[in-house]
């Protein structure tokens, strides 16, 4: 019997694969043709669980994901999640990098303006893309080392606990603290003269430069899952009342 979009029927197919799976089983070993000089080949008796294995696999899984629905949805569920989630954080990068560009043309353009009905010196023409060059390294850098870490492993904690989401913002601002403090360790042992005063200058000075940019990745990137656990919450109080 077969269905009306050609398919064979989702049981018959799943039996003739168990069936399949039983000779996979099976310790009888499978005799491979003699060479024609009369010599027996390497691998004499192959046994059929090796020769099965990846064919009787990939159709059991492709078998479980067509005939198991709750399997399938949760396969597209992770895809979307994983999908979301590099969206998100590289929307995040993004942001973080273009907003202190944005930052810096606005004070330049105002120092610029200062200058000119000032009679001041307006300073040479790479001051402008010097700074520029500066923020997007800085910037990118700042992204990937710490800001993407202290989001990424927050929102993993936060959801593996079962905390609201808002609750990933003191996580955060905790683990890139000790990411700061990771650095700067790592930047002492390798000073031939380490200062204590010295180091905890520089690790509150990293830190302190980074919880603005921390705060703007954050709600970038943690935008779209807020909104969308108030409408959660919106649509579930609308129906309890």
């Amino acid at each position: 019997m077969r269905r009306a979009d050609g398919f064979a029927d989702g049981s018959k197919v799943c039996k003739n694969l168990r069936m399949g799976e039983a000779v996979r089983r099976s310790d009888t070993p499978v005799r491979q043709p003699m060479s024609s000089g009369g010599i027996e080949p390497m691998g004499r008796f192959l046994p059929n669980r090796i020769v099965l294995h990846g064919a009787s696999a990939l159709a059991l899984t492709v078998c479980n994901l067509t005939l198991h629905p709750m399997k399938r949805n949760q396969a597209l569920r992770t895809a979307v999640g994983m999908g979301g989630f590099f969206v998100r954080h590289l929307i995040a990068v993004l942001v973080t990098v273009v907003v202190p560009c944005l930052l810096w043309t606005i004070t330049y353009l105002a120092l610029l303006l200062w200058a000119v009905f000032t009679n001041s010196d307006i300073g040479g023409p790479l001051a402008y893309p010097a700074g520029i060059i500066v923020i997007i390294v800085a910037a990118t850098v700042a992204s990937f080392v710490l800001l993407l870490p202290s989001t990424a492993l927050a929102e993993w904690l936060a959801k593996r606990r079962g905390l609201p989401i808002l609750v990933q913002i003191p996580i955060s601002i905790g683990i890139l603290g000790s990411l700061c403090f990771i650095l700067v360790a790592v930047a002492a042992s390798v000073d031939t003269a380490p200062s204590m005063p010295g180091a905890a200058a520089v690790f509150g000075v990293l830190f302190a430069s980074n919880l603005l940019p921390l705060g703007l990745y954050w709600w970038t990137a943690q935008s779209g899952p807020l909104l969308f656990s108030l409408w959660k919450l919106t649509r579930k109080n609308q129906e309890d009342f």
